[in-house]
């Protein structure tokens, strides 16, 4: 499953490189807009307003941090959300304490099927190993993805030839 998929990355990422708090988020049915999925944060003061709010919001393409990685379907570093005019949790943000941020597209083919993020209490630069780490988990999530969709499409198709099959018996 794929939530819960997300919910384990966002979890793993955060635990093993310090950042605290993790957000993913996919395209709603219409694909108009990205839905929060999943998140995870650390058990510090002020984060749990920010998942509130967090769980509450949608963006459009271009809009906000998940926004702009899924129009640009590249990684997005902020060095600092709070004063980011295209953050529209950035007052959530500063009551939390959080500043930079980064946003990571997890694509199957050239559809990006989920947006992830994660956020930190300190202004930092862009941090290569740490986008390289996360693109590369990002991009093994996708192939689990497409492997299981073809695997699905397999199994239609397997299930369809037995029923041509039984009908022409």
């Amino acid at each position: 499953d794929l939530n819960e998929a997300l919910s384990v990355l966002l979890r793993n990422v955060c635990q093993s490189t310090g950042w605290i708090f993790g957000d993913a988020w996919t395209p709603s049915a219409d694909g108009a807009v990205l839905q929060c999925r999943a998140t995870w944060y650390e058990k510090a003061d002020g984060l749990e307003g920010f998942r509130s709010i967090t769980e509450k919001t949608t963006f459009g393409p271009g809009m906000g941090l998940p926004g702009r990685a899924w129009n640009s379907k590249q990684p997005i570093w902020v060095h600092d959300v709070t004063s980011d005019a295209n953050f529209p949790r950035r007052l959530h943000a500063a009551e939390a304490g959080i500043k930079a941020g980064v946003g990571f597209p997890i694509m199957v083919d050239d559809e990006v099927i989920a947006i992830v993020a994660f956020f930190v209490r300190d202004s930092r630069g862009e941090d290569e190993r740490f986008v390289n780490l996360v693109s590369s988990v990002c991009g093994r999530l996708g192939e689990v993805v497409q492997r299981k969709r073809a695997e699905e499409i397999r199994e239609q198709i397997a299930a369809q030839l037995a029923r041509e099959h039984q009908r022409f018996e």
